[in-house]
């Protein structure tokens, strides 16, 4: 998988076509990735150069093959937001827990965030939060969020879904909202060297009555797992967006029971509005989103004030606010031109790195069919900003492959 290297300096961007040839409704779209440096003083945002848009998954060497966020969507419902980075002591001494909160959108979403600590047993086998080690920086990635998996739970060989523990697509002992998480445990004997996570809510901690779960089936009375980075694709609810066939080993209510329904990220009785979305089928556009719970976004974020705490080295608070209007982006199919209103799909913000990347999509129709690999030439082009646009590069045809192939098999005949 070569480096991607952004097709302009302000900017990165991508020109693609999809839709049914054969059935029409052809259309032309375009992805556009931008960068912003974060002033920690003034808030200010300026542009800086490029960075690449990321995880392509047409490019078949991509692994995983669906990552947990990539920018080449070609379009969202909504969007999402993600926060990037460690949370940092507040003085520069070691600490032994941070609060670290983002606000944007008239959201605010915080996570308590706790030093390093294991599971502890008392000489009864009961299990103990373990105290917390000090730290100056610490790591915010989603596999130190409640999670995990609890392998020694047991299960019935004869069960038909065993073939997904053979496939590792499936387990008892799994914790369905994050199995890349750490902290979950289902069977009382003790484990040795079990790390407790680093994130949590502060409105619904883990506590030492709540370290076991007592019957792998009430799995949804656990903690959610609280973090800030992207969610990914095998996690409870995104990959039942997939499939309604990615249930858990052990089904949740679809009920308020549940705690996505009670704070409203998955709709009461979702069972029923998934049951047709089956393997093989394309996905439901909302198995696009990719951020966590509480960070996508319906409403346009344009000139929101955004405030990230705790995530910065030197500065507690970084504050700043969006651009006011996306950029101006102009399509033009053969002789058919139109100014097209851009979709802000996903923000990434790197506080410690002070930069926030946004990345957007637009599409437009195309008066008649392309077929990249047929046609050789396919007038398509995108102005950002006014600027000189950039034309669509096709793929080789199959009849310059053809000759390609031929014109090589005549160089190795001829050395022999």
């Amino acid at each position: 998988m070569s480096e991607r290297q952004p097709v302009r300096q302000e900017y990165d961007i991508e020109i693609d076509l999809g839709g049914d040839p054969d059935g029409g409704g052809c259309f032309a779209y375009t992805l556009i990735k931008m960068a912003y440096g974060i002033d920690p003083s003034s808030g200010r945002l300026e542009p800086i150069p490029a960075v690449a848009l990321e995880n392509d998954f047409r490019d078949e060497d991509l692994s995983p093959r669906i990552p947990p966020h990539t920018d080449f969507w070609p379009a969202k419902q909504s969007t999402d937001v993600a926060v990037l980075g460690s949370a940092f002591s507040p003085t520069g001494e070691p600490v032994r827990q941070v609060g670290v909160a983002l606000d944007i959108g008239g959201r605010s979403k915080k996570i308590l965030v706790i030093g390093d600590r294991f599971v502890e047993w008392s000489n009864g086998g009961h299990p103990r939060l373990g105290d917390a080690e000090p730290f100056v920086s610490l790591p915010m990635g989603i596999e130190r969020a409640y999670g995990g998996c609890d392998f020694r739970v047991p299960f019935d060989e004869q069960d038909p879904r065993t073939l997904s523990v053979t496939l590792e697509c499936d387990y008892p002992g799994l914790y369905p909202r994050n199995p890349w998480g750490t902290g979950y445990l289902v069977m009382p004997e003790p484990i040795e060297g079990m790390p407790l996570p680093n994130l949590e809510d502060p409105n619904d901690l883990l506590t030492d009555d709540r370290i076991l779960t007592p019957d792998p089936a009430l799995w949804y009375l656990q903690p959610m797992p609280r973090y800030l980075d992207w969610m990914p694709v095998n996690c409870f609810p995104r990959n039942l967006f997939l499939s309604i066939d990615c249930e858990p080993w052990f089904p949740s209510p679809d009920d308020e029971r549940l705690a996505e329904v009670q704070r409203g990220y998955l709709p009461k009785g979702f069972r029923t509005y998934l049951e047709d979305q089956k393997f093989g089928d394309p996905p439901h556009l909302r198995f696009r989103q990719e951020a966590s719970h509480g960070l996508v976004f319906s409403k346009d974020l344009y000139g929101s004030y955004v405030r990230v705490i705790g995530m910065h080295p030197q500065h507690r608070k970084l504050q700043f606010q969006l651009p006011q209007r996306p950029p101006r982006v102009v399509m033009k199919i053969e002789n058919k031109q139109e100014e097209l209103q851009p979709h802000l799909a996903s923000m990434a913000i790197y506080p410690d790195q002070e930069y926030l990347t946004m990345t957007y999509t637009a599409i437009m129709s195309s008066p008649r069919p392309f077929i990249p690999g047929i046609h050789k030439h396919i007038p398509v082009a995108v102005s950002v900003n006014g600027e000189r646009g950039v034309p669509y590069r096709p793929p080789p045809t199959l009849k310059d492959k053809l000759a390609a192939a031929k014109a090589e098999k005549g160089k190795e005949k001829s050395k022999s």
